[in-house]
């Protein structure tokens, strides 16, 4: 089971396998047209409609501490919200459910320009995520500093209301949140007005991702990857990166190796956490409350 979904992958478990749409060396990005940055979104009230603090309907996703095991030691909420339509970014508001759970992922995305973070339950990045654009079904977004949005997301909502909660964990893409280790067999149905939102995300800019969660653990450097490996050493934005011959990725960065996944122009992910409205999210969280975590 992969416990880490990169968001690209962008995971926030503990696992030596994140799942990526493309890996494949890195092509010319290009700059894509940033002129609409920060206008004002073509449908407010979808945006708002669930981001908006007070008013929206809400959007919550879990995340999962982990130990070297399969089993998660802790759980928790994310709430991801802004307090303001005019807002460029995302607030969030963690909360234990299980456990001691930390909110500690941080996000690495490696580009051109440099190397950004942003942190962020699942490595969504949304956690320290710039909104560039909202759009008609979603928005553009990238991590705070970065020129240009690396990502536009499409989100999709969808009435779950009666369907078993097996069901809707199983189909979030965030191995790594513990719903699906302690709800896989929940066959409870879920309440009336339960939405979940499923997202897509188009590339915009090519760039490497990896989390803080995602470290090797038996090797220490790039050298000792590519021994084991294959594959070409490769810098991008004065950091380095390993594509295997396999094309997996590993990334360098503050002496430590991880698991990583290339992003070129284009790329299409729809592997990614599930959203879930406020309604969908508390019962969810009653039913963890009721599971508890496995011993």
């Amino acid at each position: 089971m992969a416990l880490v979904a990169m968001l690209t992958a962008c995971g926030g478990g503990n696992s030596d396998n994140p799942s990526s749409t493309s890996n494949t060396a890195l092509t010319p990005s290009g700059s894509p047209d940033t002129s609409a940055a920060d206008t004002a979104a073509a449908n407010p009230s979808f945006f708002d409609g669930i981001f908006l603090d007070g008013t929206g309907a809400g959007y919550y996703q879990f995340a999962a501490n982990y130990a070297d095991a399969f089993y998660p030691t802790a759980t928790g909420q994310v709430r991801i919200y802004v307090t303001a339509d005019a807002n460029t970014n995302f607030s969030t508001t963690p909360t234990a459910i299980l456990g001691p759970y930390v909110a500690s992922n941080q996000g690495l995305y490696l580009t051109a320009e440099g190397l950004f973070i942003s942190s962020g339950p699942e490595s969504s990045g949304l956690g320290g995520a710039r909104i560039f654009q909202q759009l008609p079904q979603g928005y553009q977004w990238g991590p705070n500093g970065i020129s240009a949005p690396l990502y536009e997301i499409t989100l999709t909502a969808e009435d779950v209301a009666g369907q078993r909660v097996s069901y809707v964990a199983g189909r979030d893409e965030a191995g790594g949140n513990g719903l699906t280790v302690l709800l896989g067999s929940d066959t409870t149905p879920m309440p009336a007005g339960a939405q979940t939102y499923r997202q897509t995300a188009k590339v915009l800019v090519s760039h490497v991702s990896f989390n803080t969660a995602s470290r090797v653990k038996v090797f220490t450097t790039l050298e000792q990857t590519q021994a084991y490996y294959g594959g070409t050493v490769q810098t991008l934005g004065g950091y380095r990166y390993l594509l295997t011959s396999n094309q997996q990725a590993y990334a360098e960065y503050n002496g430590a190796v991880y698991f990583a996944a290339v992003h070129n122009v284009g790329d299409v992910d729809d592997a990614m956490p599930s959203g879930y409205n406020k309604i969908a999210a508390d019962f969810l969280v009653q039913e963890e409350l009721k599971t508890g975590l496995p011993h």
